[in-house]
């Protein structure tokens, strides 16, 4: 930070909001160069990141629309583009007053103190801008009066991929009009792949077509996600099986039965290598792509044509990278590629990692000084105050997480709590079953409301669970006692397999050539039939419908008919 520039403790009383804490301060104002802030639970992270940019801004080292922020989902991407947006209207206000130069002296002076007030007031927007007016008068505005029209840039990952390949889809012989496959249709167009191969080595597996297909698939997509040769994959499924050469330690035993198991299900690698290069071909002949083909695609575009990475390097001269543990390796490889040795600065925590099943490694974080800083190096930065939680919550998280910490590929010290934090109550049960460890849940929150009700004080609530299949058993438990609630996040119950079997039965009684859904039937538990006999049932059906019940070929004419009818001549 230089001397002249705002600090971030003038800038956020100027905007109204809480006093950053030291902490909060480095991070705002570091250098524009690669920084890495490790980030707790609860520890103001996208207040942070929101300050970060106003801070910027105000200090005139970038405009608005040379800000890049990244994060994984919609909401998260909308919650922080919200929050910027919020501050940089006020900084704007600042701004045509010409006041921007004088917050320092101001905040000095405690003339800005009034704001934060008002903020924790509740005062209406009418009332903030009447203090504003008594610090000065709107100013006559210039020809970048319209300086909110040009707002930073908060997207998710894959939509950045997806804009770096629409825009250059030419460069590298793609449609820059593909749809992306969703995951339904995805699953689909392996399952298409799946039942079309003449793999002779396929009808020999034991596994039911549905795990073979969804095997097949996440070799697919890992494949991607991870740039992983897949040839390289197809000789490690070879490779391995020398381990059952291996001698055993026990003279009565050859051969390991856990270790032949894995030599089974490792061997099967092979096919699903092939299948995934089915699907990929199978992919560009329908013109259509995966969500993982966004961002390997865009690593394409950026590493054969160097004026499109430098390009984006020149409009994004800030980027943040928020949750950046959860990256993967072809997301790590973009970003290092086209903004390595830029003013990026990554949040994150290797204790939050949630994508591990799709390649991503907390492991990135301790990697990052190499992928972005290069020669300098980066930043280290941390936010260690828990704005969230209780003082004995965490030390009860502290304790859980120390053999954690232990491995952290980056430093990460124990949360704090916030100053005037209570000291919180954390119980533990253990119960014979979900469902009785439900009604203690219950129970609990039953008693908690009633005591918080009789001194006056509403109550609200979260229940976390480990599956969706266990919510509506709590919230049964919680309905039995009275106790209003709602269910977030079940929008998988149609995905659940009891719903799922009941609408592909529907759906095969509906229309006779639902053969997605009765390929789920007659492969599911029920009746758990094989690859090898489906395909046969799937031969005599075909034989079936084009002839008689003599076994005679129809006519041309009947199966020209039959074919124009609304079951076609093929059946399911």
């Amino acid at each position: 930070m230089t001397p002249s520039s705002i600090s971030p403790e003038a800038l956020a009383a100027a905007l109204g909001q809480f006093p950053p804490t030291a902490e909060q301060s480095a991070v705002i104002a570091a250098p524009m160069a690669p920084a890495l802030v490790v980030a707790g639970a609860g520890s103001g992270k996208t207040e942070t990141m929101a300050g970060r940019v106003v801070w910027l801004v105000a200090n005139g080292f970038v405009r608005r629309d040379e800000v890049l922020g990244l994060t994984f989902t919609r909401k998260a991407a909308g919650e922080l583009a919200e929050r910027i947006g919020r501050r940089l209207q006020r900084l704007s206000d600042y701004e045509r007053r010409g006041l921007l130069p004088h917050l320092g002296r101001l905040h000095a002076e405690g003339r800005l103190d009034v704001f934060p007030a008002l903020e924790q007031a509740g005062a209406t927007e009418s009332e903030r801008i009447a203090a504003l007016e008594a610090l000065a008068p709107v100013q006559a505005t210039s020809d970048d009066g319209d300086a909110l029209l040009d707002r930073p840039t908060v997207s998710t990952y894959n939509s950045f991929a997806d804009g770096i390949v629409r825009e250059n889809a030419v460069r590298v012989g793609r449609d820059a009009d593909a749809v992306v496959l969703s995951e339904s249709a995805a699953w689909l167009l392996m399952r298409r792949v799946v039942f079309a191969s003449a793999d002779p080595r396929l009808p020999e597996r034991i596994e039911r077509p549905s795990m073979i297909i969804d095997a097949a698939l996440r070799i697919a997509r890992d494949g991607v996600d991870n740039l992983v040769d897949l040839d390289a994959l197809s000789a490690f499924a070879d490779d391995f099986q020398d381990v059952l050469e291996r001698p055993s330690d026990s003279a009565r035993t050859t051969v390991y039965a856990d270790v032949r198991t894995a030599a089974e299900k490792v061997g099967g690698l092979d096919v699903l290598v092939d299948l995934a290069r089915g699907y990929d071909a199978e992919k560009r002949r329908q013109g259509v792509i995966d969500f993982s083909d966004q961002v390997a695609g865009a690593l394409q575009i950026v590493r054969a044509h160097v004026v499109v990475a430098e390009e984006l390097r020149s409009r994004y001269r800030v980027v943040l990278l928020d949750e950046y543990q959860d990256t993967s390796v072809v997301q790590t490889d973009l970003l290092s590629t086209v903004f390595g040795g830029t003013s990026v600065m990554a949040v994150g925590d290797p204790h939050q990692s949630i994508y591990g099943w799709r390649g991503a490694s907390a492991g990135n974080l301790g990697d990052f000084a190499v992928a972005f800083g290069r020669d300098a190096g980066a930043a280290h930065y941390s936010l260690l105050t828990s704005w969230r939680n209780s003082s004995d919550v965490l030390r009860a998280a502290t304790a859980v997480l120390a053999p954690l910490a232990a491995a952290s590929p980056v430093p990460v010290g124990a949360l704090r709590p916030r100053p005037g934090a209570p000291r919180g109550e954390v119980a533990i049960a253990v119960d014979p079953d979900v469902d009785a460890e439900a009604d203690r849940v219950a129970a609990w929150f039953e008693g908690v409301r009633e005591a918080r009700a009789a001194a006056g004080r509403p109550t609200t609530g979260a229940v976390l669970v480990r599956s969706k299949k266990h919510m509506v058993r709590f919230a049964d438990a919680l309905g039995r006692r009275g106790i209003p609630h709602r269910i977030l996040g079940l929008g998988g119950l149609l995905s659940t397999p009891e719903v799922v079997d009941v609408v592909s039965a529907l759906r095969v009684i509906d229309d006779t050539r639902a053969g997605s859904s009765l390929i789920r039937l007659l492969a599911g538990p029920r009746w758990s039939i094989g690859l090898a006999d489906l395909r046969e049932l799937s031969q005599l059906a075909t034989r079936l419908s084009r002839h008689d019940s003599a076994l005679q070929p129809l006519p041309d004419a009947v199966r020209e008919k039959m074919r124009t009818s609304a079951d076609g001549d093929a059946g399911s």
